[in-house]
Formats: structure tokens, sequence, C-alpha cells
């Protein structure tokens, strides 16, 4: 679900496995989730997440909260928790700026369902998925390690095998996200307004300087 409203949101995860995994075998579980260009997330929240929730995710590239969407690019971010019977998980996520537009005033952002894997020590996955993937491990890295530019592709990265949940993902609202538009027809007249605000501005402070001065 996505929650909130305007530049600032949060997706919500939760999950629901209703007794798949017994209790005494604890296994790895990876949310995989594609951000489009116009969405970033941010390394202080993430680190946030894994200090008071123990939630810990990576994210194989650097990225950049200040440029705008038109010159991002899409990113993936992997969440990591456990196979505990329910889970919910919360992540901050962040809408870009986008250019001014004379054409329109929205910018449409779509919103990408994740995918789910597990990593399961003792437990034979490869005859009920078709498919493994390799990922990085649950301990791929540090949060102190997001914002460090050196950080592209997942070299270096210990890299573990997953396994589809085939899971049924249920969406609420993360369709598409409208982000408002800056409207490039406006600029003669945000200068002018500009300019005449500024300028009286002066002129008062002028006036009380002067009407002082003379007191």
């Amino acid at each position: 679900s996505l929650l909130n409203s305007g530049y600032h949101r949060e997706l919500l995860y939760q999950l629901d496995f209703g007794g798949r995994f017994k209790k005494s075998t604890q296994c790895d579980i990876v949310i995989v989730q594609t951000l489009h260009q116009g969405v970033y997330v941010r390394g202080d929240q993430l680190a946030e997440i894994k200090r008071h929730h123990l939630k810990n995710s990576y994210i194989p590239v650097h990225v950049d909260i200040e440029a705008p969407a038109e010159i991002s690019s899409s990113f993936t971010l992997y969440l990591y928790t456990k196979s505990y019977d329910k889970a919910v998980i919360r992540l901050p996520i962040h809408f870009r700026y986008h250019y001014p537009s004379s054409l329109t005033s929205f910018a449409n952002v779509p919103m990408y369902e994740p995918s789910i894997y597990t990593s399961c020590p003792g437990r034979n996955y490869e005859r009920e998925a078709s498919q493994s993937y390799y990922f990085p491990c649950s301990n791929a890295t540090q949060v102190i390690d997001y914002d460090q530019e050196e950080l592209s592709g997942v070299g270096g990265v210990p890299v573990c095998t997953w396994f589809d949940l085939k899971c049924k993902v249920f969406s609420r609202g993360v369709a598409t996200v409208s982000v408002p538009l800056g409207n490039l027809n406006m600029n003669i007249v945000v200068v002018v307004i500009t300019t005449a605000t500024v300028w009286s501005a002066c002129g008062y402070i002028i006036f009380a300087i002067a009407r002082k001065t003379k007191n």
C-alpha cells in the first residue's frame, strides 16, 4: 500500500505466510523492489529501519537524492526480513522534482509491484521453484555504505541463491502517482511579480531608513 500524500510517502509491505514456514527453521526473506527514476530513498532512513526494526536493506548503486527525475535512473532495492508468519515493513520514499513543462501540469510516476524470494538452509526449494535467482545476501552491506559513490553493481558483495515464493501481491493505491510540475508559461508572470515585490520591499526599507534618520 502507498501511504500519506505529497512528495514524501511510505510504502507499506504486509507479509502473511500463513504458516508456510516451520517455526523451527528461520529463513531469510527478501523483497525486491524496483523504484522508478522519479522516486528515491534516503540512506539515513534505511539506517533507522535497520536500527529500530532490525530490517536490513541494500542498494547496489549510489542514489543522488538531489537530482531531478529527468537525469536520474531507476534502481532496485533489496529489503530483508525473516520468515515470521506475518511481517510489516514501512519504507519511506520520496518523489523527485521534475523539470517544468508548458504542455502538462503533472508527471505520472509508475509504482512497480515487488517480488518476494526466500533463502532457506535445510529446505529444498529446487523441487518447488521453477527457477533460482542470485541476489545479494541478507548481510550484503552495512548501511553506512549507501552514500559512497563507488558503490556500483554487486561486485564484491556476497551473493546467495534465492527462490521465488510465488506470492500473491495485492496492491492498493500504488499503480501511478501524479507529481505536479512547474508551468513554463507562467515565467513572465512570475518574473514580473517577483521583481515588483522585491522593488517594493526595497523602496519600503529605504523609506523607513530615511524617515528614521530624519527624525
